[in-house]
């Protein structure tokens, strides 16, 4: 994280020309891809009743938009979605207790992951999730490299909250009935 200034620069730039939440999501996810370094990247919007849908993904093949998962019960959810922490996963035993698809995770060859919340006025409006190979989310640095971001986030968040339930944001090239 040594250059921080282009990286966040190039999103306002961006941001500035265009409003739309794909370009939020998108923007965000390179400033981090050169603050950070990530090998997936995925926004999940929340939804009523602790469910989450994806709504970004730099991996739409494996990962593909409109994904929805109910965490209610399992730690990962009394973690992130009750309690509003970070999950900060630095290898494949801490992927396989947050995360049902663990084995779709592995054999993509990422072993680490982190999700930070966007929060705005006490409300959670979605997780972020970074994942790479194992080892290299360790640091509760970066996590708050990804925290200082989540704010850019919020009016896209909020316009696809206020949308049809079933709106994804999709990135150049997805087909939209994915």
């Amino acid at each position: 994280m040594t250059d921080w200034l282009t990286p966040l620069t190039t999103l306002a730039e961006t941001l500035a020309r265009d409003a739309r939440p794909e370009a939020a999501f998108a923007s965000v996810e390179n400033a981090l891809q050169t603050l950070l370094g990530h090998r997936l990247f995925t926004v999940l919007l929340c939804r009523p009743g602790d469910e989450v849908e994806r709504i970004y993904s730099s991996n739409p093949a494996a990962y593909p938009l409109g994904g929805r998962k109910a965490f209610a019960a399992t730690p990962w959810g009394e973690l992130v979605l009750r309690r509003r922490q970070p999950f900060l996963g630095p290898d494949r035993a801490a992927l396989r207790w947050a995360y049902a698809d663990h084995a779709l995770i592995e054999s993509l060859g990422l072993g680490s992951a982190m999700n930070v919340c966007v929060e705005h006025g006490g409300e959670l409006l979605a997780v972020l999730a970074l994942l790479h190979e194992e080892g290299y989310f360790h640091d509760p640095s970066q996590v708050a490299a990804v925290r200082a971001v989540t704010p850019i986030l919020i009016p896209g968040l909020r316009t696809l909250r206020e949308q049809a339930p079933s709106r994804q944001a999709r990135p150049s090239g997805v087909a939209a009935d994915r």
